[in-house]
C-alpha cells in the first residue's frame, strides 16, 4: 500500500533490548520503593498467564539508565519466576519523575490508598510517616483517618485527592482533634459492650463514619454512650450500612 516504510528516517528516542535470564542486566533491575506494593497473588496469577501464553516480547519493561523499573515490576517478577527472557526499554534517568510513575501505573490499574501511602513514605514525607503510625496503632481505614484529619465524617473526594497528591493536614500526633477522635473510637472498640463488638464491626468503615458524625453533635457524651453500651444490648454486629449504624447509635445515645 505504501511505497516505503513509514518509520524510515524517524528519530529513535529510546531503545529496546532483548534480555536473557543469564544476562547480568536481568538481575540488576531495581524495583523502586516508591512504586506500589507487589502482591504475591498478582505474581502467581501472572506467572500462570505468561506460562499459558507468553507475550512478554510485546510488552517491554520500562527502565531508566540507573536500571530502575518505571513500569512492569510485576511482569519482571513473574518472568523471573519462569526464567523467561524479557524485553527492556531504556530511557534516560532524567526523563521521568515520581509523578510520571504514578500516572503510568494508575492508567493500567488504579492505585489504592495504601499504594499512595507507601509511595510518599518512601519519598521520606514525614506527614505520611506519622499518618502511617496512627493507622497501624488504631483499627481504622485510610479513608476514615483522612476524614478525621479533615474534621469531617464523610469520605469526600477532594480530601482523598489531596491525600493522593501528597497533601494532608500537618501535625497528626499534635492535632488535638485527631487525638480526641482516635481516643473515643478506641474506647468504644474496646468497651465491654453487650454483646461484645466483633472485629469485623470494629473495623467497619461505615460504623466508624457514623460514630464520627455523632462525635460532632452536642448531644453525644462518651461516658454516657459507653454506660448504655454496657447496660443495654445493641445490634451493631448485625448492621451494614451507615444509615443503619447512625440510627442505632442515636437510639443508644438517648436511652435512659
Amino acid at each position: 500500500m505504501f511505497a516505503k516504510n513509514l518509520h524510515d528516517g524517524l528519530k529513535v528516542s529510546s531503545k529496546v533490548l532483548h534480555v536473557e535470564y543469564d544476562d547480568p542486566l536481568y538481575h540488576a533491575l531495581n524495583i523502586l520503593e516508591v512504586n506500589r506494593e507487589i502482591l504475591p497473588s498478582k505474581i502467581t496469577k501472572l506467572v500462570k498467564s505468561i506460562a499459558d501464553n507468553n507475550v512478554l516480547h510485546l510488552r517491554p519493561i520500562l527502565i531508566d539508565t540507573n536500571y530502575n523499573i518505571i513500569d512492569g515490576q510485576t511482569r519482571y517478577k513473574a518472568a523471573k519466576v519462569l526464567r523467561y527472557p524479557i524485553e527492556v526499554q531504556i530511557i534516560n534517568k532524567d526523563d521521568w519523575t515520581y509523578e510520571d510513575l504514578i500516572t503510568i501505573n494508575t492508567t493500567q490499574v488504579n492505585w489504592q490508598p495504601k499504594d499512595y501511602l507507601k509511595h510518599y513514605r518512601s519519598q521520606g514525607k514525614l506527614d505520611y510517616e506519622v499518618f502511617n503510625s496512627l493507622l497501624s496503632t488504631n483499627k481504622i481505614t485510610i479513608q476514615v483517618l483522612v476524614a478525621i484529619y479533615n474534621e469531617v465524617y464523610l469520605r469526600k473526594h477532594k480530601h482523598m485527592n489531596n491525600f493522593k497528591q501528597g497533601k494532608i493536614p500537618k501535625g497528626g500526633l499534635d492535632n488535638g482533634h485527631v487525638q480526641d477522635v482516635l481516643y473515643k473510637l478506641n474506647k468504644i472498640q474496646h468497651a465491654p459492650t453487650m454483646p461484645l463488638l466483633t472485629e469485623r464491626t470494629k473495623k467497619n468503615q461505615e460504623f466508624q463514619l457514623a460514630l464520627l458524625k455523632n462525635f460532632q453533635t452536642s448531644s453525644f457524651n462518651l461516658e454516657s454512650f459507653l454506660y448504655n453500651l454496657k447496660k443495654y444490648p445493641h445490634n451493631f454486629n448485625k448492621l451494614g450500612g451507615k444509615v443503619a449504624f447512625e440510627a442505632e447509635i442515636e437510639e443508644i445515645v438517648y436511652r435512659h
